[in-house]
């Protein structure tokens, strides 16, 4: 596969006898990634499942280029003996009562997202979960998972860190499907977190590391280059404002400030569904 026209340029050097795809580079600085309804959009290749398609007809197994596999996948050319924590996600709607206590405080057409990852040790063995609640009217989405290794999974278990990067990486590829915004369109969304590692990687430092390389591999850098494509094509449609919390802390109250209140509730209750992800 070559990825733009500085890759392209090698094809005359590779031998006859290999299947060559070719689509434009993903980056953003792409001018074709600034607009999801241009066709060359890197939203639109279609090279990776053509890969599997050739890789099928030669009787070779698919290869699974997510690092978020889905609970339904029932592709039959995965491992026979997957990893018991391999990622896997769960997504439900459902309908809030009028009396639910994570109604947002004001009745415009705003949408409230949350998102929490979590890690901790179960059986000796480390697992790491992922969450993310979204309010959209008198809709309630709820998203959770398992976390998938590293590439390297030898030598990285799952982390919180890499948790907190997969809830932020569900929300995004969740909110810039083309069903999400012909559903909603471009109604701005406020995104409630507490890790600043994870937003920051996302919305800020990824895109450095491709102005200046950093002197070293940054860590879950897999998650971060999807997170950030998918965060990119969400501002593309939609004004998102992200609200920082403290994980953990104490109850604010109510009566004087019942925003405050929303926000830590709603990040309690994402948490909680972090822990449903392991059940």
């Amino acid at each position: 596969m070559l990825f733009g026209k500085k890759a392209q340029a090698v094809a005359p050097r590779i031998a006859s006898s290999v299947a060559i795809l070719t689509y434009g580079h993903p980056s953003p600085l792409n001018p074709a990634n600034r607009d999801v309804a241009n066709s060359g959009h890197f939203v639109h290749c279609e090279l990776f499942g053509l890969a599997n398609n050739m890789l099928r007809t030669l009787g070779q197994r698919a290869i699974d280029w997510d690092p978020i596999a889905r609970a339904d996948d029932t592709d039959s050319s995965r491992d026979l003996n997957p990893d018991p924590f391999r990622a896997a996600q769960i997504l439900t709607t459902e309908i809030m009562d009028p009396a639910d206590q994570m109604n947002p405080p004001d009745t415009d057409d705003r949408i409230y997202a949350f998102i929490d990852g979590s890690c901790r040790t179960i059986d000796g063995q480390k697992v790491a979960q992922y969450g993310a609640i979204l309010i959209i009217a008198d809709m309630r989405i709820k998203i959770k998972g398992r976390v998938a290794n590293s590439v390297d999974a030898a030598k990285s278990l799952p982390t919180n860190n890499r948790a907190e990067l997969c809830a932020i990486l569900a929300l995004l590829s969740h909110i810039s499907s083309r069903e999400f915004i012909d559903e909603y369109g471009s109604n701005p969304i406020t995104i409630v977190y507490d890790s600043e590692y994870a937003k920051g990687c996302v919305t800020e430092w990824y895109e450095q590391w491709m102005v200046n390389p950093p002197n070293e591999m940054k860590k879950n850098r897999d998650i971060i280059a999807l997170a950030y494509d998918k965060w990119k094509l969400v501002c593309a449609a939609r004004a998102v404002t992200w609200v920082h919390v403290h994980g953990h802390m104490r109850e604010p109250d109510f009566i004087e400030d019942a925003r405050k209140w929303f926000y830590w509730y709603g990040n309690n209750r994402v948490d909680a569904l972090c822990t449903e992800a392991t059940s």
